[in-house]
């Protein structure tokens, strides 16, 4: 949720600080992992990112659905999930630094 509550102050903040801010890009890479971590429900943020999660996937999926391939054997999805959301924030806080 951060990425959100970044935007309205966004331009406001020094340039070191832009350069690690997360934009709706690194939000939208790791919103799948949201929907994995079910095992801290209790809390608040949890829930409400999962079920932003939920809902972003489905418009996706009725969106979208008609070109997706399915595929059987997905493994360790956790990790590329990881590591998606890690390579686009590395990628966002490369390109700021160069500006």
């Amino acid at each position: 949720m951060l990425p959100f509550l970044i935007d309205p102050v966004r331009a406001s903040l020094s340039d070191r600080l832009r350069v690690v801010a997360p934009s709706r890009v690194v939000a939208m890479a790791c919103a799948p992992m949201a929907a994995l971590n079910f095992d801290m429900w209790n809390i608040i943020p949890i829930q409400m990112t999962f079920w932003m999660t939920v809902f972003g996937a489905q418009m996706v999926f009725l969106v979208l659905g008609h070109s997706f391939e399915r595929q059987w054997d997905v493994t360790e999805y956790k990790e590329s999930y990881i590591s998606v959301g890690f390579f686009v924030f590395a990628l966002q806080a490369r390109s700021a630094s160069r500006e």
